[in-house]
């Protein structure tokens, strides 16, 4: 259990990081900030609800890319988050 808690804190901070890295990334390196966002939506699925709030947050603040150049990244991170978002 005491091991389960450990890596819980240590994917929240993981989750955390990745976060402030989207935002710091945001305006100049779009797309490497929405990669980000994703990657820290893989790291909060291992860290409970907690992360949810700030990655909300953090996907609406990220500008968008145009439909034409869209990732399948693009379309996962705003599909993950619209779902977020009905909880």
């Amino acid at each position: 259990m005491e091991g389960q808690l450990v890596r819980g804190r240590a994917d929240a901070e993981a989750t955390s990081v990745l976060l402030d890295a989207a935002r710091m990334f945001q305006p100049s390196e779009t797309r490497l900030a929405r990669d980000t966002l994703l990657d820290a939506f893989v790291a909060a699925q291992f860290s409970g609800g907690a992360w949810r709030p700030s990655f909300l947050g953090a996907v609406r603040s990220a500008p968008k890319v145009a439909d034409s150049r869209a990732s399948v990244a693009d379309l996962l991170l705003d599909g993950f988050a619209a779902v977020g978002e009905r909880r």
